[in-house]
């Protein structure tokens, strides 16, 4: 996924990978930040991952069994720690949240299209440029690019 994400994203975006949040067992899968457009956080989901009203259910082992998983929270949760402990208020910035299935067709997928989900299909990267740039099509606030700028630096050091 990192060179699906890189293939598709210009040099003006900075991307992350696995960030661990530091005194947290918390990890970021993707975190692609463009000061002028915003953040697209993705947290990835391997295997077959399916959808029963508002809850989540990914198969973990070849035998069948199953385990409820709250995908989005946990990435909400990941993205606003590594805010905070860079010192960043998420108030003025856009962010973008994002499911990635990068083992499911959109044939096997039970949610629906939508702009937060991504399945296979989506690697290619004309597709995945698409559905980002709709998503994140671009901030007019000169703050908040000031901010974004502010975390990238310190998310490189």
């Amino acid at each position: 996924m990192y060179a699906a994400l890189q293939s598709a994203l210009t040099d003006a975006w900075a991307i992350f990978y696995d960030w661990k949040v530091p005194g947290t067992r918390r990890r970021v899968d993707f975190l692609c930040i463009e000061p002028l457009r915003g953040i697209a956080a993705f947290e990835v989901k391997g295997g077959m991952v399916h959808k029963h009203r508002r809850t989540f259910v990914q198969k973990i082992r070849k035998d069948g069994i199953r385990k409820k998983i709250l995908p989005f929270g946990q990435l909400r949760s990941g993205v606003m720690e590594v805010l905070a402990c860079c010192g960043i208020d998420a108030a003025p910035l856009k962010i973008h949240e994002s499911i990635f299935f990068p083992h499911m067709s959109q044939t096997a997928y039970t949610f629906g299209e939508g702009p937060h989900f991504f399945t296979r299909e989506d690697l290619a990267p004309a597709k995945l440029w698409a559905k980002l740039s709709a998503s994140l099509p671009g901030i007019d606030n000169p703050d908040a690019t000031a901010i974004m700028q502010r975390l990238v630096a310190t998310l490189a050091q």
